[in-house]
């Protein structure tokens, strides 16, 4: 990514960032939206969980450990404009992680306009 970054055109070249994916990675969230100002228009939002056994798993937003606040307000301050939510495997029933995500955000991220 950082050859991308440095390399690629920012008129022709822009980012679809994943939240879970650059975490996995060892990277963090916020600090890549930040530093794709500009040049985010989307981002992947998927939670990232982890056990005491360092097992990583995909969690509903608002359940895993990434820092949601954080991560959305730079990401608009970078002018994104579109939040996918992600969820690539679900623990249970997928209707009932989507609920869960959107509970969250509508609670948490979403403010009242």
């Amino acid at each position: 990514m950082d050859i991308y970054m440095e390399e690629g055109d920012p008129r022709y070249f822009q980012f679809e960032l994943d939240t879970y994916w650059v975490q996995h990675g060892g990277a963090n969230p916020e600090a890549w939206c930040r530093r794709l100002n500009g040049r985010l228009p989307v981002l992947h939002i998927k939670d990232f969980g982890i056990t005491y056994q360092r097992e990583q798993f995909y969690a509903e937003i608002g359940y895993g450990n990434l820092e949601w606040p954080e991560i959305i307000s730079a990401a608009e301050a970078s002018g994104c404009k579109w939040f996918v939510v992600e969820q690539d495997t679900c623990p249970g029933d997928p209707f009932e992680s989507l609920k869960m995500s959107f509970d969250y955000i509508a609670s948490n991220l979403v403010e009242d306009k």
